[in-house]
C-alpha cells in the first residue's frame, strides 16, 4: 500500500493536543462517537478513544499483541488514520480492516515509531471495522492512545447533479432520484406536494401528488461526512384529465314518457334493466339532460333498448342556454342495430338526444351517458381499511357530551339542533360541524341567528330554517309566511355568503294536522296535506319576491321505499339539490330492524347524486329507542350508531390505494344493488345484488403490472372487471353460499375507475382482494 508516516516528538505532541479536538475535525472523523472493542482494558475504555477528547483514553494490559477496532456502524470509505498516542506506545503495529469484526486484512504496517501524533494516508479503502494491533510495545506498559481517528480527506460536500426541473400529475405515480457527487451516505428534499415522500438511504422521490398546484421550490440535500450540498428543485403538479360520466342523476326532461318508464331511468347508471320510453310509437321523440353548467363533452353512449335486434335514427344536439340547439352528431340514416358510442368535442349545458326514427317499436333507451373531460385538480387517496368521514352525514340531537362527540366524529361531519345556537361543543379531537336552524316565525330567532352567525368561527357552511311549516305543531306557517320568512333568513346569510336551506318539510299528514291558506296557484282555499304543492306555492311567492331557494329539505319517516320514491320525485320536479335532515324508519320492533333500515337507507342518501346532506333521528329517543345511535351512556354507540358511524363513503374524488383487499361497500357508483349488514364470516357490510348488477370503484395502482384478483361473492354467476368499459377478465362463482374465485388481469398504475359487473344469480359481493 502507499503509506505515509508522520511521527512528531511526543512530549510536543502533548503539549499542542492535551485539549478536546477542533469542530472542524470532529465532523470529519468518522470514527468520533461510533463503537469501539479492545482486546483488553488495563485504563480508561474503549469508547474514551473515540470521544474527541485528548485528556482521556485506553490502555491495554501489559503485553503485545494487543488491539482496540473501531465500529463505524456500516462500511465507509476512508483514507487516513490517525493515532494520538500517549508515553506508552506501539513501536510496531499493523493496521488492518474487516467487514465482520472476524477475517482481518492487513492495510500497513509501521516499524520503529517514536509515539506522538501518528497520520497514517492510506489508498482509500471502503470497509466498517478498523483495527490498530499492537505488536511490540515501547515499555514494559501496554498500548495506550488518547484518540483513535479515521478520516476520508479526498471525499468533497457533494454537489446534487440531478436535474432541477420536474412535473408530475394529480393522481399519477411520480418518481425522481436524487443524483450527486461525493458519495452520498443520506438525502433529504424538503417542501415536497402532498403525496411525495423521500427515501433518507436511497434519495428517491416517490409517491403519487394529490394536489396540483405550479413549481414547487423543493430543497434537495445531499450529505457525506464531509458536509451537506443543496440545490433547488422546480416541481410542478398538472392537474388529471378524466374523462367521466357528468350526466348522471341530472335533471332530465322528454317530448313524451310512458308509464312506468320514467325520464329519469335514462341516466340512473343502470344500463340493462330500467329505460325511458317514448308513450307510443310516433316519431320524433327527444331526451335531454341538464348538465347544470357548461362543460367539457367528448362523448355520448347509448344504450338502446333491444339493441341486439333494432337501429335508431338519431341526433345530438347541444346548447348552451336550453333554447338554441346545434346538431354535433347526425345519426339520422343509421340501420346499424347495437349500443352506440359517438364521439365529439364540444363544451355545453344541455345536450338532447331525439329520436328521428327506429327499425321497430318506440323510442326508448336504456342509458343515455354524456361523457365531459373533468379537470381533477385534487383527489383524496385512502387506504382500503380507513375510516371516512361523510362531508353528507349529519345528526339531529338534543343534547351530546363530549364523549358522544368522540363516539360519532369518526363518520359523522354535522349536526343540528333545530335552534340557532348551541352549547354542545364537540373537543378538538372530534370536530363536528354545527348548522344553525330558524325553527319557525319566533320573534328572537332572526336576531339570534344573526349573533350566533357573527361571532361563529369559522362559520357554519349553510343555514337551516322553517321547520315543517305545513304541520301542526311545528312552524306551522302558511307558504306566503314561509316565503317572506325565507327572505329574512337568506338577508342575514347573503352578509356572510351562506346558503339557506329551507323549507324543511313534512311529506304530509292528516287534515286536522295541515295547514289551510290560499293557494295562489289553484287560486283558491286549501289544506295541504302533503308537501308538493305547499312547495310549489311558497316557491311561486319566493319567485314573485326575486328569491330562489337553492335546496330545500325534507322528512321521511316511512320506510325505504318511501324515501328513495321522494328523493327521486323531487329531485325530477325541482331539479335542485336535496337535504333529508330527519329520517328513520318509526315503526321498528328491534334495533337489528332499525339497524338494517339504516344502513340501506343511509346508503342509498350517501351515493345519491341528487342529495347533498341528510341527518338521521336522532341520537337518543325515547319515544322510538330502538333508533338510538346511543346508549345512555356517554360515547358508547349502540349497534344502529356502530352502523351509522362506520358505513362507507361515495365521493367520486376519493381512490383507494392498492394493491390490498377493497371492501365492496367502498364503491363510487352502484347499479342494481344495495348495502347491508354482511352474512359472511368477516367484514361489517356487502353488497346486495340484483338483476345486471354494476359497481364502480376509484382505485390508486401502485405499480403496472399483473395482478391476481380474488372476489368475495355469493350466489352462482358471472363476474367480469371493466376498465374503461372493455372487459379484462372474468370468473364464474359456482355456489350459492359464500365462495372466493379468482382471476388475473394486467392494470395500469395511477387513478382509474374500475367497474365489476355480474351476471346469472349472483346475490352478494364482500370483497375484492388485489395482490
Amino acid at each position: 500500500m502507499n503509506t505515509h508516516l508522520k511521527l512528531l516528538a511526543f512530549a510536543f505532541t502533548f503539549a499542542l493536543l492535551s485539549f478536546s479536538l477542533g469542530a472542524a475535525s470532529a465532523q470529519n472523523n468518522l470514527a468520533l462517537g461510533k463503537s469501539a472493542v479492545a482486546s483488553s482494558t488495563k485504563t480508561g475504555s474503549p469508547a474514551k478513544a473515540i470521544d474527541g477528547k485528548l485528556t482521556t483514553g485506553w490502555g491495554s494490559l501489559y503485553t503485545n499483541n494487543q488491539w482496540i477496532y473501531v465500529n463505524l456502524l456500516s462500511p465507509q470509505t476512508f483514507n487516513k488514520v490517525t493515532l494520538h498516542w500517549q508515553s506508552a506506545y506501539a513501536t510496531s503495529y499493523k493496521i488492518q480492516t474487516s467487514n465482520d469484526a472476524a477475517t482481518w486484512i492487513d492495510r500497513t504496517t509501521v516499524n520503529g515509531n517514536t509515539g506522538g501524533q501518528n497520520d497514517i494516508v492510506l489508498t482509500p479503502i471502503t470497509a466498517q471495522y478498523v483495527r490498530m494491533l499492537g505488536l511490540k510495545r515501547s515499555s514494559k506498559l501496554g498500548y495506550s492512545l488518547y484518540e483513535f481517528e479515521i478520516y476520508n480527506t479526498s471525499a468533497v460536500i457533494p454537489q446534487i447533479t440531478s436535474p432541477l426541473t420536474a412535473a408530475g400529475t394529480v393522481g399519477t405515480p411520480f418518481n425522481y432520484q436524487i443524483l450527486a457527487t461525493g458519495n452520498p451516505t443520506s438525502y433529504a428534499a424538503t417542501g415536497l406536494p402532498a403525496g411525495l415522500s423521500v427515501n433518507n438511504t436511497t434519495g428517491s422521490i416517490s409517491g403519487t401528488p394529490t394536489i396540483a398546484g405550479s413549481p414547487a421550490n423543493v430543497t434537495l440535500s445531499a450529505t457525506n461526512s464531509t458536509g451537506t450540498g443543496n440545490a433547488t428543485l422546480a416541481l410542478s403538479v398538472s392537474p388529471w384529465i378524466a374523462t367521466s360520466n357528468v350526466s348522471l342523476g341530472r335533471p332530465a326532461a322528454a317530448s313524451t314518457v310512458q308509464s312506468g318508464n320514467n325520464l329519469s331511468n335514462a341516466n340512473d347508471g343502470n344500463t340493462t334493466v330500467t329505460r325511458w320510453a317514448a308513450v307510443d310509437g310516433t316519431f320524433p321523440q327527444w331526451w335531454l339532460v341538464d348538465l347544470g353548467a357548461n362543460t367539457s363533452l367528448s362523448r355520448a353512449d347509448i344504450n338502446w333498448y333491444s339493441s341486439a335486434s333494432r337501429s335508431y335514427k338519431y341526433l345530438i344536439e347541444i346548447s348552451t342556454d336550453g333554447i338554441t340547439y346545434t346538431p354535433v352528431i347526425d345519426k339520422t340514416t343509421n340501420t346499424t342495430v347495437g349500443d352506440t358510442s359517438d364521439a365529439f368535442s364540444a363544451t355545453a349545458r344541455y345536450v338532447r338526444v331525439t329520436v328521428t326514427g327506429a327499425s321497430a317499436g318506440f323510442a326508448s333507451a336504456y342509458e343515455i351517458s354524456v361523457f365531459g373531460l373533468t379537470t381533477t385538480s385534487s383527489i383524496q387517496v385512502a387506504n382500503t381499511t380507513d375510516q371516512m368521514v361523510s362531508r353528507k352525514r349529519g345528526l339531529c340531537e338534543n343534547s351530546l357530551s363530549a364523549p358522544d362527540f368522540e363516539a360519532l366524529a369518526p363518520g359523522v361531519s354535522w349536526f343540528y339542533n333545530w335552534s340557532y345556537n348551541t352549547t354542545d361543543i364537540p373537543p378538538a379531537d372530534a370536530p363536528m360541524t354545527y348548522l344553525p336552524m330558524v325553527w319557525g316565525n319566533q320573534p328572537d330567532s332572526l336576531t339570534g341567528l344573526s349573533n350566533y352567525i357573527s361571532t361563529a368561527n369559522p362559520k357554519p357552511p349553510v343555514i337551516l330554517g322553517i321547520n315543517e311549516p305545513n304541520l301542526l305543531g311545528q312552524a306551522f306557517i302558511n307558504p306566503q309566511t314561509t316565503a317572506n320568512l325565507y327572505g329574512q333568513i337568506k338577508a342575514i346569510g347573503d352578509q356572510y355568503g351562506l346558503p339557506v336551506i329551507a323549507p324543511q318539510m313534512a311529506l304530509g299528514s292528516a287534515a286536522a294536522d295541515s295547514i289551510t291558506a290560499y293557494d295562489p296557484i289553484q287560486m283558491t282555499t286549501v289544506t295541504y296535506t302533503s308537501a308538493e304543492p305547499f312547495l310549489d306555492a311558497v316557491f311561486y311567492y319566493m319567485n314573485a319576491a326575486g328569491l330562489t331557494a337553492p335546496s330545500f329539505s325534507f322528512h321521511s319517516y316511512g320506510g325505504l321505499g318511501e324515501l328513495k320514491y321522494f328523493v327521486q320525485h323531487y329531485h325530477e320536479v325541482y331539479g335542485r339539490p336535496l337535504w333529508v335532515t330527519e329520517f328513520n324508519q318509526w315503526a321498528t320492533s328491534s334495533e337489528t330492524e332499525s339497524r338494517d333500515y339504516l344502513i340501506q337507507a343511509a346508503d342509498f342518501l350517501e351515493r345519491s347524486p341528487a342529495i347533498a346532506g341528510y341527518a338521521w333521528y336522532k341520537e337518543r329517543s325515547t319515544s322510538n329507542p330502538n333508533a338510538s345511535l346511543l346508549t345512555s351512556t356517554p360515547g358508547v354507540l349502540t349497534i344502529v350508531g356502530q352502523a351509522y358511524v362506520t358505513l362507507p363513503v361515495h365521493d367520486s374524488g376519493l381512490y383507494y390505494h392498492l394493491p390490498g383487499r377493497l371492501p365492496a361497500e367502498n364503491y363510487v357508483l352502484l347499479a342494481n344493488g344495495d348495502l347491508r349488514a354482511t352474512t359472511d364470516i368477516d367484514g361489517a357490510f356487502d353488497v346486495t345484488l340484483t338483476a345486471a348488477p354494476s359497481v364502480d370503484y376509484n382505485v390508486l395502482i401502485d405499480a403496472a403490472r399483473t395482478y391476481t384478483v380474488q372476489f368475495r361473492a355469493s350466489g352462482i354467476g358471472t363476474i367480469t372487471l371493466q376498465k374503461d368499459g372493455v372487459p379484462l377478465g372474468s370468473v364464474n362463482t359456482t355456489s350459492a353460499g359464500w365462495q372466493t374465485v379468482s382471476l388475473t388481469v394486467a392494470l395500469p398504475s395511477g387513478a382509474q375507475t374500475l367497474r365489476v359487473t355480474g351476471s346469472g344469480a349472483l346475490t352478494a359481493l364482500n370483497w375484492i382482494e388485489f395482490d
